[in-house]
């Protein structure tokens, strides 16, 4: 019997393995996703998808299982339930997102499968998402056939191989597109603002994760149009540090003349406002500038 995925608790092991013995026989899919529906394994039809992932002509089975209260005593989350996601082929259970890999998050799901990486294989982009006080954050793994064997492909330039690579942006909205115009899909992710008013006033952006020829890399992070003065300063500092000093310079020149531009209280009664800090930094940074 195939046994459970680490962390995750006993109940599921003859799911997984039903699921398995289902595929190896050939039997009808949608016979099987109509009976963990009505049992309450699947939270929808969605829930049981057939793919081929690995390039053998024989599609998959990707699989989110979401038990129920009554099996497993876990409360719901506010976005759904807690649970697991599975990539079922011959060989029983391929790839594993397990409850130990997700930590609060909810049971991970498919968004989106298409080729990532210009194989002409099938990439499959699961997500799951976690809710804090205020604010929902979505986590993606991109996962992939490359190298032999199903893996997540994401890698975040600034996080050692040995770590955990993982793409979270709050509040998001998903998409598949070629952005970078290289023929190649790209995960496209627009998202990044925060409910919580402490948290100030958020800009919302668009990332753009493409394969680079061995991973699934940030390619390009694109800032939503914003009229706040101190979003157009960190414009200012992005163009100062990338030795641009010119579009530097107009937009320093911008933060402390334009009157147009929007400005956000003090957070703090008598602390000053977004004008009063950004017009001083901005003359300071015309300053070296001049320099």
């Amino acid at each position: 019997m195939p046994s459970a995925p680490p962390g995750l608790p006993v109940p599921l092991a003859p799911v997984l393995e039903r699921v398995t013995l289902a595929w190896r026989a050939g039997h009808d899919i949608d016979t099987l996703r109509q009976a963990l529906l009505a049992e309450g394994w699947l939270e929808r039809a969605s829930g049981l998808q057939a793919f081929d992932v690995t390039g053998d002509s024989r599609p998959e089975w990707l699989v989110t299982v979401a038990p129920p209260e009554s099996v497993l005593s876990l409360p719901a989350l506010p976005d759904g339930r807690q649970g697991v996601f599975w990539i079922v082929n011959d060989s029983g259970l391929a790839y594993a997102v397990g409850r130990s890999d997700a930590l609060w998050l909810s049971a991970p799901e498919v968004v989106t499968v298409a080729d990532f990486t210009g194989d002409d294989v099938y990439d499959v982009v699961v997500e799951a998402t976690g809710c804090g006080a205020h604010t929902c954050f979505q986590h993606y793994q991109v996962i992939s056939a490359q190298g032999g064997s199903l893996r997540d492909v994401v890698r975040q330039k600034d996080r050692p191989p040995g770590e955990t690579h993982v793409i979270a942006i709050s509040s998001s909205e998903p998409a598949t597109a070629d952005e970078t115009g290289d023929g190649v899909y790209d995960f496209v992710i627009h998202g990044g603002a925060a409910g919580s008013a402490g948290a100030g006033i958020h800009r919302r952006f668009t990332e753009i994760w493409s394969w680079d020829g061995s991973m699934m890399v940030l390619a390009e992070r694109r800032m939503d149009f914003s009229d706040y003065r101190h979003h157009l300063l960190y414009d200012a500092n992005a163009a100062f540090d990338a030795g641009r000093l010119d579009v530097a310079q107009a937009a320093y020149v911008r933060v402390i003349e334009d009157v147009t531009l929007q400005d956000s209280p003090a957070f703090v009664p008598g602390d000053p406002t977004s004008y009063e800090d950004s017009r001083a930094f901005a003359a300071f940074r015309l300053c070296l500038v001049g320099l």
